[in-house]
């Protein structure tokens, strides 16, 4: 997500998860976590690499799914499907 948009986003932002792979499954949760500056550091280095002026920054979210949410069998096959998320931003 763009650094421009966390104005609007906080944690305990509830999320609607909709998977691509699974038509129909829906899936609820809150954000959790918002860690700014991803793509500024080389990995497995200590050093700042230089980004181009107007490079949009980059920050990711980590979404705790509903513990309530009744899953059905085999739930991990969800994991490392494409989702979209959509955020119940409050004005």
């Amino acid at each position: 997500m763009d650094e421009q948009s966390l104005r609007l986003i906080h944690p305990r932002t509830k999320a609607k998860i909709e998977l691509y792979g699974s038509k129909g499954k829906v899936l609820w949760g809150t954000v959790s976590n918002i860690r700014s500056g991803l793509g500024r550091l080389n990995p497995g280095g200590d050093q700042v690499i230089p980004i181009p002026e107007n490079y949009p920054r980059q920050s990711q979210m980590r979404v705790e799914l509903n513990a309530n949410q009744d899953w059905g069998e085999g739930n991990f096959y969800y994991v490392g499907y494409t989702a979209r998320v959509t955020f119940q931003i409050v004005p």
